[in-house]
């Protein structure tokens, strides 16, 4: 059983789920340590190509909590329109892309 989450700060999203919270602590550091070793390779293709603007991706804020907080304190919700008939349909930041009604994939499935 998952008992702890990674989740983004800022959008309110679970990453990762884990048994354990070193499980999770690592995943999320992990995670951070990927991003900026990507952000160093476009630099150094971007400074070797000689690009005068350089653009990285911003660091998400991550943090690792227990479920049951998350799903206490954090969880949130989102209206989108429904891409059928227009209307504002109230859904869980976490639903999927197949189950989000404002989606193509949801209709076309």
């Amino acid at each position: 059983m998952n008992n702890f989450v990674v989740y983004d700060k800022d959008s309110k999203r679970i990453v990762t789920a884990h048994p354990t919270m070193g499980g999770a602590k690592t995943s999320r550091t992990n995670a951070l340590k990927r991003i900026v070793k990507r952000n160093a390779k476009r630099e150094a293709y971007r400074l070797m190509h000689s690009f005068k603007h350089s653009q990285q991706d911003p660091l998400p804020n991550l943090e690792a909590a227990t479920l049951e907080f998350y799903n206490a304190n954090i969880r949130c919700t989102v209206t989108v329109k429904n891409l059928m008939s227009g209307e504002d349909v109230v859904q869980d930041v976490n639903t999927p892309l197949c189950c989000d009604p404002s989606s193509e994939t949801y209709w076309s499935m």
